[in-house]
């Protein structure tokens, strides 16, 4: 099979605005910085004492098909009532302790997951975090 080259259209298109040099060093510099911030805004949210927490503790929603196995268990924030939004989480005191098919049906909106099941699984994840030795103070 022949195979034709690309046509040509003419003039080239023309930049409106010549582009702004930066230099090499600046570049690095600005990549380096802001690699650490993000590296080190991972590294805070990982570390947060509640998360840690929640690690090996029973799921508190209990859904149907909930897994038991606090193997299993995670941190669940509540994006619900304008807390977080898309790719913002709400603060870890607005989460609850759920295994990872209970947290997947609560994200997903899904109908055994009503507004009751959540408040009462958040009202015990805060008994488990105060019985565990947390302080909630402002």
């Amino acid at each position: 099979m022949k195979r034709t080259g690309f046509k040509s259209r003419g003039k080239p298109m023309q930049a409106s605005k010549p582009m702004r040099k930066v230099s090499r060093k600046k570049a690095a510099k600005r990549a380096s910085s802001e690699g650490q911030e993000a590296l080190s805004r991972k590294n805070e949210s990982a570390n947060h004492p509640l998360r840690m927490n929640a690690k090996g503790k029973p799921c508190t929603l209990r859904l149907p098909g909930c897994r038991g196995d606090p193997d299993y268990s995670v941190l669940c924030h509540i994006r619900r009532n304008g807390w977080g939004g898309t790719s913002l989480k709400p603060h870890d005191m607005l989460a609850f302790i759920g295994c990872d098919i209970c947290h997947e049906k609560q994200e997903r909106r899904h109908e055994d997951c009503t507004d009751a099941d959540i408040l009462r699984a958040l009202g015990e994840t805060l008994l488990i975090h105060i019985g565990d030795g947390f302080r909630f103070e402002k």
